[in-house]
């Protein structure tokens, strides 16, 4: 049964990586990297302190912080002991894989670290921003569905990679969030808005 899982996840990224082209290639390429995940948050911030006031700011910044340094450092550890070789890295099929600018990632894939990140993040936004309505909120989430797309286009991460990634991630956010509702908002500014 692991066999046939294990078949199924591979070639489920056969057939996302083979779904390629160069404008595509382009796309896929910007979207894995980093910058803009950075910019969002950043526009997220200033957007929560002007709507709930700059004493957020802060506390806000630091849960966000928090959020990536434990979804990265987990990452790291899990791939380390694992030590499952990325696509790109497999002898069996990297010769199958369609790379963009040669890129082939670090040695070792599971985990993702992009999709419990940006998963983090994304679920400590969408938990955050209760003033919006949820289908708004449901929205956010598009964004990292698009990034852990692109690493499976790029060929450097199996599904099964993502999946575990991106419950690593929510279930971060979902901490994090409840740390930073119990211990930081009820301080600064009461709980009038979670």
């Amino acid at each position: 049964m692991f066999d046939q899982l294990k078949n199924i996840d591979r070639e489920l990224l056969l057939t996302i990586n083979d779904l390629n082209s160069p404008w595509l290639d382009a796309v896929m390429w910007q979207l894995s990297s980093s910058w803009h995940t950075i910019l969002l948050l950043i526009l997220f911030a200033y957007y929560f302190s002007k709507k709930i006031g700059k004493q957020i700011l802060l506390p806000f910044v630091f849960s966000v912080i928090l959020t990536f340094t434990f979804t990265d450092l987990s990452t790291n550890i899990v791939k380390h002991r694992v030590k499952r070789y990325r696509p790109t890295h497999n002898l069996q099929i990297k010769n199958n894989i369609h790379k963009v600018n040669n890129y082939e990632g670090g040695k070792y894939s599971f985990y993702s670290a992009h999709a419990a990140n940006v998963f983090g993040q994304a679920t400590l936004i969408f938990l955050c921003a209760l003033w919006l309505p949820l289908h708004l909120r449901i929205l956010i989430f598009i964004y990292p569905i698009l990034v852990v797309y692109s690493r499976m286009y790029l060929g450097v991460h199996y599904p099964s990679d993502i999946v575990f990634g991106a419950i690593v991630g929510v279930l971060t956010g979902l901490a994090i969030f409840q740390l930073f509702k119990k211990y930081i908002i009820s301080k600064k500014i009461g709980n009038e808005f979670f």
